[in-house]
Parts: C-alpha cells; structure tokens; sequence
C-alpha cells in the first residue's frame, strides 16, 4: 500500500507542479505561438507526471520486496549456523 500512495502522491505533485508552477516558466520558453498549440503540451506533462508517479511507486514496491528476499536469506543463513 506504501508504494502505490508514495506513487500517488509523486504523480499529484508532478502534476500540480507542471501545470501551475512551471506553467510560466513554459510560457517563456515558448515565446509566439497560439494558445490552442500550446495546449497540446499539456497532456506531456500529464504523461510525464505519470511517469515519475509509476517510477517511485515501482521502485518503492521493488525495494520491498528486495528486503523482503535478504531478511529471508539472512534468516535461513542463521538457522544453517
């Protein structure tokens, strides 16, 4: 459950930052143009909010189960001594 609300949450995060905190700094960047092509941005930085979201949330899970996989080796190693 602690990796998929750590990927939540990042995703919220990424999401809310990208659309209005970096939202004019993107503005800057992207100097002309008309509104309605520079809409077409924004499903980017919802993919790319996702993203990280999925990349902590995995990475969280992995770790778990990697300490998971070495508390158990540790275990059987105690008991063969």
């Amino acid at each position: 459950m602690k990796p998929a609300l750590a990927g939540i949450l990042t995703f919220v995060v990424f999401f809310f930052g990208n659309s209005y905190f970096l939202g004019g700094l993107g503005q800057l960047c992207l100097i002309g143009g008309d509104v309605f092509v520079n809409s077409y941005f924004a499903p980017i930085m919802t993919g790319l909010a996702l993203l990280a979201g999925l990349v902590v949330g995995c990475t969280l899970a992995l770790l778990q189960k990697l300490d998971a996989v070495q508390k158990a080796l540790n275990d059987r190693k105690s008991h063969e001594q």
